[in-house]
């Protein structure tokens, strides 16, 4: 359809059609950190560990609901369906609808206290301990191998 007359009046100089183009940083993420409600540190920590690790940060439908947390990040059937080549899922049971999200990611890594989590069924490697020092662990690794 188009909206444009034929002849255009004078005081319209030129008409220019432009993309709505909207960057999705999780959609295009390498890494991508996915938080579940068991990761009770708060979003400024949880924001700063993913950045020394070059990852983007989702959450869980269930933390989201809890507040504090944008829904843009929703990880699952009710958010984003990602494919990074690495996702590392903390303090996440494994729900179906949030494991829906990181399915097609290349490497998924788990990190649950609870050794019988489903979370680790659906992983490449699952580590049981505190995300928070693994991750912690994980970042001085990685600063170290870049020197």
């Amino acid at each position: 359809m188009n909206i444009v007359p034929g002849v255009l009046p004078d005081w319209l100089v030129s008409i220019e059609n432009l993309k709505n183009v909207i960057r999705d940083p999780l959609a295009e993420a390498r890494r991508v950190l996915v938080v579940g409600q068991g990761g009770e540190a708060d979003n400024q920590e949880i924001a700063m560990l993913a950045e020394k690790m070059g990852a983007e940060v989702g959450y869980s439908r269930a933390r989201v609901m809890n507040g504090g947390v944008d829904a843009e990040k929703v990880i699952g059937i009710s958010g984003h369906l990602l494919a990074p080549e690495v996702c590392i899922v903390v303090g996440a049971s494994g729900a179906a609808a949030l494991m829906a999200g990181v399915r097609n990611s290349k490497f998924v890594v788990a990190i649950n206290h609870d050794a019988s989590a489903a979370v680790f069924s659906q992983a490449d490697v699952g580590v049981v301990d505190d995300w928070k020092v693994v991750l912690e662990a994980l970042v001085t690794n990685i600063h170290a191998d870049c020197q």
